[in-house]
């Protein structure tokens, strides 16, 4: 399958399963079987499908069928999150939890500008901004809107569906580093910045 055609239908796979969850927590919502702040998940969501229908096209790519699945699977994961459960926290302290990982979101993909995509690719090496302190800081953040989630609706399908999504975005991550590493300006960049996701632990 060509890489255009393969980006067009994952692209449209997003849209739907975005779709779907936006259907899912905004009912739920209506319904008041769900509190407000778990809208906040589709804000993200959101932002993420924005970034991958208007990233650039990449000047070196992954031809692998197993880093595109990988990858495919990181993003959608996330989608099969279901309302449910009771919250853990207080919901304003959620709320500004949501926040935060909305704000580095945002602020990560600014750095970026449209170096973004769902597989592994080289649309330029940036190392400004967030990116001079962790390697992932786009990951980071939607971990912390996902743990955000999670404390409004802590069921177990939701742990599994974070879990799958945790171990499908590390493989992404040395996916993306393995075929970035072909630059040498990246792989200068890895010896300058040693964490992934947070500083001092990973």
């Amino acid at each position: 399958m060509k890489p255009i055609v393969r980006d067009i239908i994952e692209r449209a796979a997003l849209a739907v399963l975005t779709g779907a969850l936006a259907w899912r927590i905004g009912a739920a919502i209506l319904r008041g079987d769900e509190p407000w702040v778990s809208a906040l998940v589709l804000v993200g969501e959101l932002l993420l499908l924005f970034f991958v229908v208007f990233a650039r096209r990449a000047s070196d790519g992954s031809t692998s069928t197993r880093e595109w699945a990988i990858a495919f699977a990181g993003t959608a994961a996330p989608l099969f999150a279901t309302p449910g459960g009771s919250a853990l926290l207080p919901l304003n302290l959620i709320a500004a939890i949501f926040l935060i990982g909305i704000a580095l979101q945002v602020m990560a993909k600014v750095n970026l500008n449209r170096s973004f995509g769902i597989v592994p690719a080289n649309r330029g090496v940036v190392t400004t901004g967030f990116y001079s302190v962790v390697r992932h800081p786009v990951y980071a953040s939607y971990f912390i809107g996902h743990v955000a989630f999670l404390l409004v609706n802590p069921t177990l399908w939701n742990f599994c569906v974070y879990g799958i999504e945790l171990g499908f975005q590390i493989a992404r991550m040395h996916a993306e580093e393995g075929l970035l590493s072909r630059d040498p300006a990246y792989a200068n960049y890895l010896r300058n910045v040693r964490y992934r996701l947070l500083p001092g632990v990973y």
